[in-house]
């Protein structure tokens, strides 16, 4: 199908969702929303639907970092949170960094604080970039959600209401609160830190109105714990490291007697390793989650005589397989809920037979969800998003979505389409006939470190097919491609590249300007083309409708926006380095340009901002956690002409007439 045609469909089909959707009340996106691509899923981060957060993908429940390559970061999984409440959990959306609130009945969920309670000091307090955001939860008995976050020396206990997100701390302790539970008089159980066994750790009574401690029992005798669980009798019981590899499930009771209920030399069955979580069946008998590589299996540890036992996975039990738990938590019907942290799902175990069935997969829109982050992405004038997996566990492919409906496709992977071999994107954009546009990592490149990053080629990808062939590089006459990272279209229908040399101690920078038609590159700026301040190390690349093209530049410090004419390759400095109003740059990563020619850019920091294209004054339009790319929501339009040109001016109008009244 000519491009013409399929545009027009496309466009047509996409006008009688949105009316729809509209029909139903279901709020859609509108142009001139930014969009980030986050862990798992596409979200809102400016516009109207900002409640809603995530556009398509899934909530992540549990992520940890491994390690950081390509400038991407790669998860593995790790400990993460979860607390019943009758028919609902509470546990983490790890790259929302808030909670989530998940009907296991319905599946509906909720994130909690609300949108517009996010960013208040004393919830985003919790968290520490340095370390996962792994809070223990447990609920009181008026509904109030008790936050335990030990991580990095944190002594807080936090209270928050779960219908507002407000939230303030509880109690200051004298040592990081580990684990937080409640008992049946309502006390509240608090299992402070220890670097050591025997170095610290007090299982302590926590008044829930005057937040005065007392101790339950000191620390010498509890080893290094690593978690704990109420009994209904008043007891509790503690998973801990008694000493080098000596690992042992202990009770405490009321008098505060302690008496190990199993270990290396109580009761029989497979060993114990390191303890992550407990959780207590109705009979009295204990689930056991083990610290990976063992959280393939639950054990069940009998309750009166301290035999272990597989509970669940390994061959017992039937259902999804256990590939890593998260999590696991009692369930108000006597079984227990595991987060699955690879396919992020919750699943219901049977606490007789170990069975093991999904009772929610917490996703938005249809299709094969993100297996990894997003490497690049790009969003097209059908307002179709490419994702292109960063490093994923299985096989490399571009995914498609739809961000009006949030229904996900491949695009392009080693079963769709045909042609050079698909790697991990680079960078994306979209050719004026919609075919896209790729540079890929070097097959060889090994994410922990390893031979050469880069493909010396562009890539074009059907927007039909799937298939993929050379667009520029063995194809094309004029400078030979080197490691192209970063693409853009320019409004000329010409695609601009920045290429680079290869080597992190002296890097060289080049501009290229590529004719897709053959293929032909010519250099539009180096230090030899064009004037004005040359790039130190270029993180985006981005173009707006007059011609000019904008550089994110950093020195490894302070970053800056350097604009280049498109036609002479002179460059100049838009601002940072002393130019524009507002705070000094931190280092920058993505780029974008807003329907009004404002450029957005991502901090370091967490922070969006949006420079003024005349000025160069900086303004903060927001602060969230895990902003990857920013994408613009665009005007839609069937094919470019005059006509889309109008759209795109009405809908900027509209756009910031919208922000100015919701602000």
């Amino acid at each position: 199908m000519c491009a013409t045609a399929r545009n027009a469909v496309v466009f047509a089909g996409l006008l009688a969702l949105i009316a729809a959707r509209s029909a139903l009340g279901v709020p859609v996106l509108e142009a001139g929303d930014l969009l980030t691509t986050t862990g798992l899923s596409v979200r809102v981060l400016d516009g109207p639907l900002r409640s809603e957060a995530i556009v398509s993908g899934r909530l992540r429940l549990s992520a940890d970092f491994s390690y950081s390559a390509g400038g991407f970061r790669h998860a593995s999984c790790s400990t993460g949170a979860l607390v019943a409440d009758g028919d609902a959990v509470f546990t983490v959306e790890w790259q929302l960094q808030r909670f989530a609130r998940i009907d296991l009945v319905t599946g509906a969920w909720q994130l909690v604080p609300p949108a517009e309670n996010v960013g208040a000091p004393d919830f985003y307090a919790l968290y520490d970039d340095r370390s996962p955001f792994e809070p223990r939860l447990a609920f009181e008995p008026s509904g109030a959600l008790l936050i335990a976050h030990g991580e990095w020396g944190d002594r807080r206990l936090i209270r928050l209401d779960p219908a507002t997100g407000d939230a303030f701390v509880f109690a200051n302790m004298t040592n990081p609160p580990d684990e937080v539970g409640v008992a049946g008089d309502a006390t509240i159980v608090v299992l402070d830190a220890a670097s050591s066994p025997g170095s610290g750790s007090n299982l302590l009574d926590t008044d829930p109105v005057t937040a005065v401690s007392t101790l339950w029992i000191e620390s010498a005798p509890l080893g290094l714990p690593s978690a704990m669980a109420l009994v209904p009798n008043g007891d509790a019981l503690i998973g801990t490291e008694i000493e080098a590899s000596s690992h042992a499930v202990l009770r405490v009771d009321a008098a505060g007697t302690l008496s190990t209920l199993s270990g290396d030399a109580i009761g029989a069955g497979p060993a114990l390793g390191p303890i992550d979580a407990l959780a207590i069946l109705p009979g009295g008998d204990v689930v056991v989650l083990g610290s990976p590589p063992d959280d393939a299996i639950l054990v069940r540890v009998d309750g009166a005589t301290g035999d272990r036992s597989v509970f669940s996975g390994a061959g017992t039990g039937v259902g999804p397989e256990l590939a890593s738990v998260a999590a696991i938590a009692p369930a108000a019907d006597g079984a227990v809920l595991a987060i699955d942290c690879v396919s992020n799902r919750i699943l219901r175990i049977d606490a007789a037979t170990g069975d093991r069935e999904v009772v929610v997969d917490p996703q938005v829109g249809a299709g094969p969800p993100p297996k990894a982050d997003a490497a690049a992405a790009a969003i097209d004038r059908q307002r179709r998003i490419v994702w292109g997996e960063a490093f994923p566990r299985d096989t490399d492919r571009i995914l498609s979505i739809d961000a009006t409906s949030g229904d996900r496709s491949v695009f392009s992977s080693a079963v769709v389409g045909t042609g050079d071999a698909l790697t991990t994107p680079i960078s994306l954009a979209f050719a004026p006939d919609g075919d896209l546009l790729a540079t890929l990592v070097s097959p060889y490149f090994d994410p922990k470190g390893g031979l050469g990053y880069c493909r010396p080629k562009i890539f074009r990808i059907d927007a039909d097919t799937g298939d993929r062939s050379v667009a520029s590089g063995s194809v094309g006459a004029g400078p030979l491609l080197r490691c192209p990272r970063n693409l853009a279209m320019g409004a000329d229908s010409y695609l601009y590249v920045v290429d680079y040399n290869g080597d992190p101690f002296a890097p060289d920078w080049k501009l290229l300007r590529v004719d897709l038609a053959n293929g032909n590159r010519t250099i539009v700026g180096d230090d030899t083309h064009g004037t004005g301040p040359l790039w130190q190390w270029i993180w985006g690349l981005a173009a707006d409708a007059s011609g000019s093209l904008f550089v994110v530049d950093s020195d490894g410090l302070n970053g800056r926006i350097l604009r280049i004419d498109a036609n002479t390759g002179n460059r100049s400095v838009l601002s940072g380095n002393g130019v524009g109003a507002g705070d000094a740059f931190a280092p920058l990563s993505s780029i974008a340009v807003d329907l009004d020619s404002s450029i957005l850019v991502h901090e370091s920091d967490d922070k969006v901002l949006r420079v003024d294209a005349v000025t160069g004054d900086r303004s903060l339009l927001l602060q969230e956690p895990e902003v990857h790319h920013l994408l613009v929501v665009p005007a839609l339009a069937p094919e470019p002409g005059a006509a889309e040109i109008g759209l795109i001016a009405f809908a900027s109008l509209a756009a910031r007439a919208r922000r100015s009244q919701t602000r």
